[in-house]
């Protein structure tokens, strides 16, 4: 494992460092064969899509991380803070109590927290489309599956359509 993930790193490295260099050109051709996932998946990986943020269960704590990096939401929560301490001890007096500064950062940060909820919501989905999304099954006449081929495109902006994964002929996605 170690010996891989270190010859992993020595040709991502050698792979930065030619791509910086004057006259570099990536090949034209990859040919990656079906059906021996065992030799290719250490080389390519999965191609699961995640652009979702949170998960259940780190929802909350997360969302509030986030809302509290904002000054005006910390500023408010200190706020607070001093006028409970001005309410339950005789350190100072204050005019208003803390509940009228508590009770509007909670509406804004849930209302915020909502908004993101339903952001996340949005991604979750669009990466559950997007990772169940089928492909084309290079089979032969045999039956056996055939190697896939990947060619550079050749429209100006050198873009590639990327297979996400294959639905075999029973339904089941492979990666």
């Amino acid at each position: 494992m170690k010996a891989r993930l270190r010859e992993l790193v020595d040709s991502l490295s050698q792979a930065l460092i030619n791509c910086c260099r004057p006259g570099y050109q990536e090949p034209a051709n990859r040919t990656v064969p079906l059906g021996k996932s065992s030799s290719v998946a250490g080389v390519f990986g999965n191609n699961y899509l995640k652009t979702s943020k949170y998960s259940l269960l780190t929802f909350v704590p997360l969302a509030l991380f986030e809302q509290f990096r904002k000054a005006g939401n910390v500023y408010f929560l200190c706020m607070a803070m001093l006028m409970l301490v001005g309410m339950y001890t005789d350190v100072f007096q204050t005019p208003i109590t803390a509940y009228t500064t508590l009770v509007p950062l909670s509406i804004v940060l849930v209302i915020s927290m909502g908004q993101e909820a339903l952001a996340d919501t949005r991604r979750h989905r669009a990466d559950r489309e997007v990772n169940n999304r089928g492909a084309v099954l290079l089979m032969s006449a045999r039956g056996t599956i055939a190697a896939l081929t990947r060619r550079a495109s050749a429209s100006p902006q050198g873009s590639t359509k990327v297979v996400p994964r294959v639905r075999a002929a029973g339904g089941a996605l492979s990666d």
